[in-house]
């Protein structure tokens, strides 16, 4: 599924550590990067990959491998800046991605672009979490059932 190859993707990137920090030096023993949600006791900062949609192009017979997925990219710091230089982190390996992902599907990502940056504030009971949403959307084959051999 492209989005476990987007999240192995995230969670291994060395640039991105940099800001999150590495499940070693992260007071929550993590990677900072989760799925669809973050835990309630979650360390900052940190990124939510979450998939917002897919379509694929229509064709008269058969289904067509050329498919589009949208994923939003919560990016959470204790600060404006933070949560920024977070989401730089996110778009730096993710903009232009051009690659075939390590998922299940060997998922090959043809194209990804920017669509939606927006900043927002979150109060919490012991202070404010500091976000910035980066939405990006993907165009890719799903390679479900081909061979790993026949893989371009």
């Amino acid at each position: 599924m492209i989005s476990e190859g987007i999240y192995a993707l995230l969670k291994n990137d060395t640039y991105l550590q940099s800001f999150v920090g590495s499940p070693a030096v992260r007071g929550d023993g993590t990677t900072g990067v989760f799925a669809s949600l973050a835990p309630a006791e979650v360390t900052l900062p940190f990124v939510v990959v979450t998939q917002m949609g897919a379509d694929q192009l229509r064709m008269y017979r058969g289904v067509n491998r050329l498919q589009y997925a949208k994923f939003r990219f919560g990016c959470y710091g204790s600060s404006h800046k933070a949560a920024k230089q977070v989401a730089y982190a996110v778009k730096s390996p993710m903009v232009g991605l051009y690659k075939t992902l390590g998922d299940p599907d060997n998922s090959l990502v043809e194209g990804a672009w920017l669509t939606l940056e927006i900043d927002n504030i979150e109060a919490v009971p012991r202070g404010t979490i500091y976000s910035t949403h980066v939405d990006i959307e993907l165009m890719y084959l799903d390679q479900t059932g081909v061979s790993p051999a026949a893989i371009i």
